[in-house]
């Protein structure tokens, strides 16, 4: 007696392949993707890197502060040169009355024949005018020595405010040549019996006035005090 055989389908060999094929080309394209991710991935800066760029300062043009140049003193006016004048006989001691220079009666005073004391206490031979010390400088622009003028303080007398003339007055001496603008420096009061042998006026400076107020209590009686006013010449102008 015959048995039947069981059927099965036929196998085709082409399947097996197809899937296997179909599983490699899967696998390449993710390989293929992961390295394109890869490429452009930007690389991650390590921590110490970011610390270091936390804590770098950022330059900028207001973090570094601009020093501006010093500006160049002003000059004092015994910086400035003075144009040279000849030396001449003095004729007015010209002084205003105003509030930069701290007289009430204006200075407007002829010249009496010069002083040719060498000792003191000096006197004046005129309560009216002044007079120049012959032993010191001459009027000029820049001169050779201080220019030394006297004169008497009593009240009514040509110099009775000269202690009250104030740091930076002006002072004016005309001579047969020009005029020469001197600017006060300081005022001080000296013992009449030590007026020659005090710094201020015993000093050898051209270029310098000091304008001596002789301290008197009336008419012919000498005072023990005198005020020294020390200037610096300015300006000088030919007439």
């Amino acid at each position: 007696m015959l048995r039947a055989r069981p059927h099965h389908p036929p196998r085709h060999p082409s399947d097996g392949r197809g899937s296997a094929a179909l599983v490699g080309l899967l696998l390449v394209v993710a390989v293929v993707a992961a390295g394109v991710t890869l490429v452009h991935r930007p690389a991650p800066a390590s921590v110490g890197q970011n610390s270091a760029n936390l804590s770098r300062p950022v330059a900028s043009e207001s973090s570094s502060p601009e020093t501006s140049p010093t500006p160049d003193p002003t000059p004092r006016s015994s910086d400035v040169a003075v144009p040279p004048l000849p030396s001449a006989p003095p004729q007015r001691l010209l002084i205003a009355a105003d509030a930069t220079t701290g007289l009430t009666h204006a200075v407007d005073s002829g010249f009496d024949s010069t002083n040719d004391q060498t000792t003191g206490p000096l006197t004046a031979s005129s309560a009216n005018e002044v007079a120049r010390l012959s032993s010191r400088g001459a009027v000029a622009s820049p001169g050779t020595d201080t220019v030394v003028v006297v004169g008497a303080t009593r009240t009514g007398a040509v110099l009775a405010e000269i202690g009250d003339l104030k740091a930076g007055a002006t002072i004016r001496l005309r001579s047969a040549a020009g005029m020469l603008t001197y600017e006060v420096d300081d005022t001080s009061t000296v013992a009449a019996a030590d007026l020659l042998d005090d710094p201020a006026v015993s000093a050898h400076e051209p270029g310098r006035l000091v304008l001596v107020g002789l301290g008197y209590d009336a008419p012919g009686a000498r005072g023990d005090t005198d005020h020294v006013v020390v200037a610096h010449l300015v300006d000088a102008r030919r007439h």
